[in-house]
């Protein structure tokens, strides 16, 4: 063996272990893309689907009606109790979800829809007897504006994760 045959053995390996090295790079990164591409849409399915943010808010619209054939107390009692409930179901059907992703972000968005709910809370127990409509359309546009900013935060986050 002559050094022209040493030197192209040399370079077939160098050739061959780039050419190994390049589609294990690229093996590892299209599972992580389609690791990254599987939480996506478990996530927009499971956790901010159309469907469930508007099964929440029609909920909580529907607790904000008013009965006129019962008293004041009772009646804030009754709307402050249904809007609490709406909130805990929206958790455990929803939200809890996130906790798969990023335990923290669950805490987070926890805390912004407790925050937002707490506003609605405020409002009824400051009302007078009766929650005008626009009231109450007004309450729940501002939550659903909070409620879209949070998800869209965590949805930046699960973005810089994957």
């Amino acid at each position: 063996m002559d050094a022209g045959d040493i030197i192209s053995l040399v370079l077939g390996i160098l050739n061959t272990s780039c050419v190994l090295g390049l589609s294990i790079n690229s093996i590892s990164r299209d599972k992580q893309i389609k690791k990254a591409n599987k939480k996506k849409a478990w996530y927009n399915s499971e956790v901010i689907s159309e469907k469930k943010i508007q099964d929440h808010l029609q909920k909580l619209e529907k607790a904000l009606t008013i009965d006129d054939s019962i008293s004041e107390t009772d009646d804030t009692m009754k709307m402050v109790i249904e809007v609490n409930n709406c909130m805990l179901d929206f958790f455990y059907c929803s939200l809890d979800y996130i906790r798969f992703i990023d335990v923290d972000a669950c805490k987070k968005i926890k805390r912004d829809v407790m925050a937002a709910i707490d506003e609605i809370l405020l409002r009824i127990a400051f009302s007078s007897k009766e929650l005008i409509t626009f009231d109450k359309n007004r309450m729940i546009k501002i939550y659903r504006v909070k409620l879209i900013q949070s998800f869209y935060e965590i949805d930046m986050l699960i973005d810089n994760i994957s």
